[in-house]
Formats: structure tokens, C-alpha cells, sequence
């Protein structure tokens, strides 16, 4: 029977991983990787929304604009540095809570996502950060009914 050194032993790095990356995620060398992230994700978000027939179109290339009513626009979502904001007609800008994942590229929402099951022995998935923005753009124009 062959003997296992405590030092050899594999322990799972999924949790440690994933500690790791939202805390390295914001550091200013990946600045550039989360401008390509942002603008890949809004792109994204911009062909969702109009399936769904809201009118969406970008600003000076860092702004997805999502239209109402000819007098009311619901969302500016821009790219500052690489994060999501929600800008506000006070000025005042909301981030939207994502992580960045410079592993993947990618970024993922905060929250575990409770509509996916987990695979064993597997971290539970994260929710995808189109929920995220779907729910922020929802919860705005809600707010005007």
C-alpha cells in the first residue's frame, strides 16, 4: 500500500479560486481585459433586450442607451474603466454589482444562481450577469409604472 504525504495530498481549489479572483479581479492590470469584458457583455445585453423589443442603441461606444417612451429613457449602462454603471439623471452613477473573473475573461454576478443545479462535487454557478442586467433594467422601468 503506497503512503500519501501530507504535502502531496490535493486539496479542492474551486473555493480558493473563485476568493482569489474576486478579490484580483479589480487590480488596474486588468483594466483592459475588463473593458473587452464590459463591451463584449453589453453587446450581448443590447441583442437580448431588443428580442425582447425594447429599443437599445450605444453611445460614443462606451453607453448602451435602453428606450421607453419617446420622453423617457429607462438605462444608461456604461463601461467606466470596465465596470457597469447605472447612470442616474441626478448624476449620480449605480454600480452593478458583478465580479470580474480574469481567468475566464468574463464577468459573473455576485449571487449563487439558485435555477441551476449544482454538479457534484462542483462549486454552485454563479448567476449570469445578463440576469443581473436584466433585473436592473426591469426593476427601472418598474419603477415608472
Amino acid at each position: 500500500m503506497e503512503s500519501t504525504s501530507p504535502a502531496a495530498r490535493i486539496y479542492p481549489e474551486e473555493s480558493a479560486r473563485r476568493l482569489l479572483n474576486d478579490a484580483t479581479g479589480s487590480r488596474p492590470e486588468y483594466a483592459n481585459e475588463r473593458v473587452n469584458a464590459a463591451q463584449a457583455l453589453l453587446n450581448q445585453f443590447a441583442e437580448l433586450a431588443k428580442e425582447y423589443n425594447f429599443r437599445v442603441r450605444f453611445e460614443d461606444n462606451d453607453a448602451l442607451r435602453i428606450l421607453g417612451t419617446p420622453e423617457k429613457t429607462y438605462l444608461l449602462v456604461r463601461k467606466n474603466p470596465g465596470w457597469l454603471y447605472i447612470a442616474q439623471a441626478s448624476g449620480k452613477d449605480t454600480p452593478i454589482e458583478l465580479n470580474y473573473n480574469h481567468t475566464t475573461q468574463t464577468f459573473e454576478g455576485t449571487e449563487i444562481d439558485p435555477d441551476i443545479a449544482p454538479e457534484p462535487g462542483k462549486l454552485r454557478p454563479r448567476i449570469s450577469p445578463l440576469v443581473v442586467l436584466a433585473r436592473t433594467l426591469l426593476s427601472l422601468t418598474n419603477e415608472d409604472d
